[in-house]
């Protein structure tokens, strides 16, 4: 596998990765190479790649997967140069900076015939699981609040004569 990206998010990814039997990081790349060589030792990934050219990267390790955790702005190009040398590709949210780099990723995937996937990788935070738990503990009562705050939201920002959606408490969550 090879991560895309060595800012804050690498790490939670690359601890992830350390866990997952059959995933072996082989090299990491960023637009500032000495995050690389930081990350690699932090994480004691020794005789991995490391640089910033991801087509350099991607030609010399040849990887089956790259691991997207690049600013948005990024996403694009290293979806792109990913798919085109026949990787996988995992990506963090947004999919893309622009609904026309989305659409060019999305096509490259399926011209390439593979896996191209965007994921928010904090499902299991604690915080967010805690999060859960009390809206499925308090659930109507939170439901019924959202609802309501909803609708007097939209009665603020309506122009007399204007036009609001009614959201119910059934349609949330």
């Amino acid at each position: 596998a090879l991560l895309a990206g060595c800012g804050g998010m690498s790490r939670e990814w690359l601890k992830f990765l350390q866990q997952v039997e059959g995933v072996e990081v082989v090299g990491l790349v960023d637009v500032i190479e000495e995050n690389t060589r930081a990350r690699a030792q932090e994480f004691g990934l020794e005789g991995v790649y490391t640089g910033s050219d991801i087509s350099k990267a991607l030609n010399t390790i040849s990887p089956d997967i790259v691991f997207d955790v690049t600013v948005p702005e990024a996403h694009v190009d290293i979806t792109l140069a990913a798919l085109e040398q026949g990787c996988h590709v995992l990506g963090e949210k947004p999919m893309a900076d622009s609904m026309e780099n989305a659409r060019k990723m999305i096509s490259a995937a399926e011209k390439a015939g593979k896996i191209y996937s965007v994921i928010q990788n904090r499902r299991y935070d604690t915080r967010i699981r805690r999060l859960r738990r009390f809206i499925e503990t308090h659930y109507a009562a939170v439901k019924q609040d959202l609802a309501t705050a909803f609708v007097e939201r939209c009665r603020e920002f309506c122009a007399p004569g204007g036009t609001a959606v009614l959201v119910t408490p059934q349609n949330w969550l």
